[in-house]
């Protein structure tokens, strides 16, 4: 339909704006800042930010269920083999 087309592209367009802002952000952080997590300790991490993600949404009501949804499906996009990808707790 006509209202679908316009959504999608409203979406995309919405999407697009998005990843330069965090493209920009990402470039603003100085190098000294950033942390590069090795390979090998991923899934450590991985299950701790998921643990602070589903605290923050069920504890202290800071986080929406609806979008820590999209952003796992999101993450699971970039890295499919990630354990939360198996799991759908968030």
């Amino acid at each position: 339909s006509i209202y679908r087309e316009s959504l999608d592209k409203t979406v995309f367009e919405r999407w697009e704006l998005l990843l330069k802002l965090s493209s920009k952000a990402e470039k603003a952080v100085l190098d000294k800042l950033w942390i590069t997590i090795a390979e090998e300790a991923l899934p450590r991490y991985e299950k701790m930010f998921q643990a602070i993600r589903i605290d923050l949404r069920d504890q202290f009501k800071i986080y929406d269920a609806t979008i820590l949804k999209i952003m796992r499906r999101v993450r699971c996009n970039t890295r499919p083999a990630a354990a939360e990808c198996a799991e759908k707790l968030e």
